[in-house]
């Protein structure tokens, strides 16, 4: 079989009836501090609300466990039972092809035999208790026939020469009487290609990929079956450039990994997402924000057996008993669930049939990491079905942390997925219940850079890292942020290990010993708890009518931290740092750190409830024309936020009136009154900023002691889809076939709540020690949505949504296709698609910005596809040019000159803003080339190359490390001293034709599989070798020199062997054999003036997966 991303033709068997004419394919509380966390109002409820969530899934849980350990003890008889039935059986002497019939309505077996094999031939009577192998062997004992039992429970019976003639019929008999099993019987005479009698399986390929003879039959290529377009089609009849993995490929490819689908398919990058910074999922330059503004409309869709999901989490656990992964690039929203604009991948598992069977997976690496894997399933009556797999998968982390705490990027989840499948004459339904947890601990965003530890104040350039300016304290672009405090490196003494060996003055993106290694003393916690349902239902209106529905229910808690100060540095006596107090004395270490230590924690809550509906009405006309219609309907529920929690400020503990008391004041009210009242009604005070934002600056609830927590943001929103869509093809002739698809497309957007809030750390003007001693009196800085609108409709004519919380949006988007094929192996297309992604709500700025509008594309393709050569070559080609309007972007612009003059304030540091923003004139535009070649009978050579460009439309926005800026100058008031301050800012720059952000303008894979006979060695050893090279991408559409990421290639090694029978196998594999690091994804860091502390305002970046070694092996018994 081919090796690579290139397709290969994988048939699935919905049970021993079927053949290729009918064939089908197809949220607990968290363990890392929930509890810890004190926010006021219901910005609490939003978090901690998702455990009373997975709470009631526990109830599901517990009810689905019963019936699953029923079904398991079914499944472990069944395994567990070696001995053969026996049978009463009564047949008279007759025609061969008669007694094989009657022993298949006696024993229950599905059999297959040419027609011309048993002409004129006669089997003698029998009569008594057989096995059926006993059976056989009297049947057929005075004939030149034979048998064999062949893997699924059928019988082929033959001539004793083994080998069957061309152009004969094949008939199949099965005694149960299902609408598959009739489709079957209306097709028994399909006329067959050249075929060994091991070969006579129900999953004959058909005739495009057969072999032009028997001898070239090891060396056949087929294609794979998807369902891209909704059909069962094989890849190479689909009109769009999409790449297929079955499952074999899956397990020679040893995919386990979204990092091991990336480096097989053409445009796609995954992105970092628990910190959900970043571009997030990638196909060609059009990312995934799983937060924020977009609010869930992904540019990129995931589909699991048919069903949408917004999360990637989604996607089975290591791969693990999947049929095929289909990834589709350009619009997929005509036929496809939601509008995905850039493209989807679909995964789809193996269903139930009536046939037992069992697959089981170990792994082990170097890294103690293992995996086990348990499917299995069969037919509990004539019409109903299950399948149970299970996997779980733990190990030590693959992120070393040279500090006190334990390494990062540890796995720890298990999973468990059910499915009934219920089929009579016309109905097949499939049931599926799933549920997943990983509690390990994430891959943690490195810091790149080694910060000065000799200052307690934060100095930045906006300059170009490369450039010597940016480290000259006297140039006007080197800023010293006296309010962006430095105290978690101050005086902190181990260097960042990440960078360590890079030098002083290299950028880490620049620095080929960059190691993948943090210091921290908090654990990185990744906890996922995710559980959901889907039916697909199938009913035959008429035998060429089918009525689908499809439904999907799921509920997503996710709850990720990382320790947020990059040190490893703990609290000592009076919150004071431990490593300072053992080298100096209590009173100098209080004078240094007045606010305490730095240890903390940033953490990423987020949960998702959505659920979908789809009908569809599908034609399988003989004639030239066949049709989709259909209706979809989906709504989901995002909550996210983010919180940064701290354990060594001074004032973590102790209540605001017994602070407000130590300076004389009779408790934090009385302290508001007197001191914080006068500063809120100066419209030029130090909170007139915040006052205009419409926040509040309170005192915390009355009993709170505990300021572990201190600062966070809440979102939560709702999003609604509708659609109505129909597809039809038409062909002209046996050459030309035109197609075409309309959907109409309703989006609704609700921002149902919005609020961040942090402490101000206050003290009386004019107090001598206040500071020094950190006697802060700490105040509560709190925004809300609910009470920003309220104020908004006070000071403005507005009455009602007075920020813009639900927004709607529609479209019409389509495709044409015009298909040529010159012969049956080679299609020609062009293809026109159309997609479309609704907009957003700016989050916490509502009211300030306008709602983001959608965001358009027209794609133009066309391609060939074709086996050549002999059928030794299997090739993919398309080319393609997306043109967009309204591209979806973030900038950095001056607020007055982008139109919102109101977004600046007297206290704002400079006059820019950051939004998302619409660009016209942008376009995406390349060509993927995908191939199987057979160079003998045991050598194939397979890959991909991918060529990917893009030019952005005019815009303007702030360049970060801009090499040569053009500076302005900016007066404010310094809201501490109230003085007016002139600093110089980086003026936006008008941008044109640069390449979006995680886009490799080349990538390439080539894979080379050799099958050996080792001399000794009972079964097949197959050695397996993948090369993978992804090019320079940029971080940002800025494409500063600065945040390129340097081209990074990978090479991976198989040594397989797979037993005589096929039941066992085991995989030697390295993965990333020359341990080569690249870089995932790169954050530039945040602009100096706004960010809270130093390493917020540093680059970050996520690295490549190390070198692993491990041991695969597999079992299937046949059963």
């Amino acid at each position: 079989m081919p090796v690579t991303s290139m397709p290969i033709r994988f048939h699935s068997a919905d049970g021993p009836r079927t053949t290729p004419a009918t064939i089908r394919t197809s949220t607990r509380t968290s363990r890392s501090g929930l509890a810890d966390f004190v926010i006021p109002g219901n910005y609490l409820d939003k978090i901690v609300g998702m455990g009373a969530g997975r709470q009631r899934l526990r109830g599901a849980f517990a009810r689905f466990s019963t019936g699953a350990i029923l079904v398991a003890a079914l499944l472990g008889v069944r395994c567990g039972w070696t001995a053969e039935p026996v049978y009463d059986l009564n047949i008279a002497a007759m025609e061969a092809s008669e007694a094989i019939k009657e022993l298949a309505v006696q024993t229950g077996h599905s059999v297959l035999f040419l027609a011309s094999d048993v002409d004129a031939v006669e089997t003698r009577a029998i009569a008594g208790t057989y096995t059926v192998e006993d059976a056989l062997t009297s049947l057929l004992g005075q004939t030149d026939l034979t048998y064999s039992l062949e893997t699924r429970g059928v019988i082929a019976v033959t001539r004793a020469n083994g080998i069957a003639k061309e152009s004969q019929e094949m008939q199949i008999n099965d005694p149960k009487p299902t609408l598959l099993g009739r489709v079957r019987d209306l097709l028994a005479s399909v006329v067959l290609a050249p075929a060994t009698v091991a070969g006579l399986t129900l999953t004959a390929a058909p005739a495009a990929a057969q072999a032009p003879d028997a001898e070239d039959d090891d060396r056949r290529i087929e294609v794979i079956v998807v369902t891209a377009e909704k059909r069962e089609e094989d890849i190479l009849d689909v009109p769009m450039i999409i790449t297929a993995f079955n499952g074999q490929m899956i397990e020679e490819l040893g995919l386990t990994r979204k990092d091991d689908l990336e480096q097989l398919v053409p445009g796609l990058q995954f992105g970092e997402t628990h910190s959900r910074k970043g571009s997030g999922t990638v196909i060609r330059g059009m990312g995934n924000r799983s937060a924020g503004e977009l609010q869930g409309n992904m540019a990129v869709a995931t589909y699991v057996d048919g069903v949408y999901h917004t999360s990637q989490s989604a996607i089975v656990d290591g791969l693990f008993d999947v049929e095929r992964v289909e990834v589709a690039r350009g619009p997929q929203g005509t036929l496809h669930g939601r509008n995905s604009i850039a493209g989807a991948i679909s995964v789809h598992s193996i269903r139930p049939t009536d046939d037992w069977d069992l697959n089981t997976l170990v792994e082990y690496t170097d890294q103690f990491s293992q995996r086990y894997g348990v499917a299995g399933g069969g037919p509990l009556t004539d019409y109903l079905s299950f399948r149970t797999t299970a996997t779980y998968h733990d190990g030590q982390g693959a992120q070393e942390n040279v500090g006190s705490g334990p390494d990062n990027d540890a796995p720890q989840s298990w999973g468990v997925r059910q499915q009934f499948r219920f089929h009579v004459d016309r109905l097949d339904v499939n049931l599926s219940y799933s549920i997943f947890e990983d509690t390990g601990s994430t891959r943690v965003p490195l810091m790149l850079r080694d910060p000065p530890r000799d200052s307690n104040t934060v100095c930045f350039s906006w300059r170009d890292p490369l450039d010597p300016r940016s480290r000259d304290p006297s140039d006007p672009l080197f800023i010293c942020n006296e309010e962006m405090n430095n105290f978690a490196f101050f005086l902190y003494e181990k260097p960042n290990p990440a960078v360590e060996k890079c030098g002083k003055n290299t950028p880490a993106n620049r620095c080929d010993e960059i190691e993948n290694k943090v210091v921290a003393n908090r654990p990185a916690v990744e906890d996922t708890y995710r559980e959901g349902w889907s039916v697909v239902a199938d009913y035959d209106l008429t035998p060429q009518l089918v009525l689908r529905y499809s439904y999907g229910t799921t509920q997503l808690d996710e709850w990720s931290s990382h320790d947020n100060d990059r040190t490893d540095r703990v609290p000592g006596d009076d919150s004071v740092p431990q490593d300072c107090l053992d080298s100096r004395t209590l009173e100098e270490c209080q004078a240094l750190f007045p606010w305490g230590t730095s240890d903390g924690r940033t953490a990423f809550p987020y949960s998702n409830d959505e659920t979908s509906h789809e009908v569809q009405v599908l034609s399988n006309f003989e004639g030239p024309l066949n049709f989709i219609v259909g209706a979809y309907d989906y709504e989901g529920a995002t909550h996210w936020s983010d919180a940064f929690q701290g354990f060594g400020h001074s004032w973590r503990f102790g209540s605001a009136d017994e602070r407000a008391q130590a300076l004389g004041f009779a408790d934090c009210q009385d302290y508001h009154n007197q001191i914080v009242a006068p500063q809120l009604a100066d419209p030029e005070g130090p909170f007139a900023e915040s006052l205009a934002e419409g926040r509040q600056i309170l005192c915390p609830p009355s009993g709170q002691t505990d300021f572990t927590t201190v600062g966070g943001s809440a979102n939560e929103s709702i999003q609604k889809t509708q659609a109505v869509f129909a597809s039809v093809d038409y062909a002209l002739d046996e050459q030309w076939t035109l197609s075409g698809g309309l959907r109409y497309t309703r989006d609704e957007n609700i921002q149902v709540d919005g609020s961040d809030y942090g402490y101000e750390t206050s003290c009386p003007p004019g107090h001598p020690t206040c500071a020094s001693q950190g006697m802060f009196v700490p105040l509560l800085n709190f925004w809300n949505q609910a009470f920003a609108e309220r104020a908004r409709r006070a000071a403005t004519d507005c009455v009602l949504d007075c920020v813009g919380r639900i927004q709607e949006w529609d479209a019409v988007i389509y495709n044409g296709n015009i298909e040529y094929r010159p012969d049956e192996k080679t299609l020609l297309y062009g293809r026109i698609s159309t997609g479309y992604r609704a907009g957003g709500l700016p989050s916490q700025t509502a009211g300030i910005f306008p709602p983001i509008e959608e965001e358009t594309v027209i794609n133009y393709e066309a391609g060939l596809k074709g086996l050549f050569f002999d059928d030794r070559l299997l090739l993919t080609a398309g080319g393609y040019y997306n043109d967009y309007d309204g591209f979806q972007i973030n900038a950095i612009m001056d607020a007055a000159e982008a139109g919102y003059p109101q977004a600046i304030g007297a206290f704002s540091s400079s006059p820019l803003v950051e939004f998302t923003t619409n660009v016209d004139g942008t376009a995406i535009y390349g060509v993927d080339v995908e191939w199987t070649y057979f160079l003998n009978d045991s050598t194939r050579v397979s890959g991909y190359y991918a060529y990917l460009d893009s030019t952005l439309g005019e815009f303007a926005t702030v360049v970060q490390d801009d090499p040569d800026p053009e500076i302005g100058m900016w007066t404010y008031i310094d809201w501490e001293t109230g003085a007016q301050v002139t600093g110089p800012f980086i003026k936006p720059r008008n941008l044109k034709d640069g390449k979006l952000p995680q886009q490799a303008k080349h990538k390439a894979a080539v894979t080379v599989a050799h099958d050996l006979d080792v001399v000794g060695v009972d079964g097949q050893v197959q050695l397996l070798g993948t090369w993978s090279y992804t090019g320079d991408r940029y971080a940002l559409v800025q494409n500063a020199e600065s945040n390129r990421m340097p081209a990074y290639d990978r090479l991976d090694l198989r040594a397989a062997w797979t037993s005589v029978n096929e039941q066992w196998s085991a995989t030697l594999y390295v993965q990333n054999a020359l341990d080569e690091i690249g870089f995932v994804e790169y954050v530039p860091g945040f602009r100096p003036d706004w960010a809270f502390n130093a390493q917020e305002g540093y680059a970050q970046g996520v690295l490549t997966e190390p070198r692993q070694v491990g041991l695969q092996v597999r079992w299937r018994p046949q059963l």
